[in-house]
């Protein structure tokens, strides 16, 4: 589960990114 939450937080950072 930490994984999942993990490539969330990286998800949501991108696209606040772009």
């Amino acid at each position: 589960m930490t994984s999942r939450s993990i490539f969330a937080s990286f998800l949501i950072s991108v696209i606040i990114l772009q």
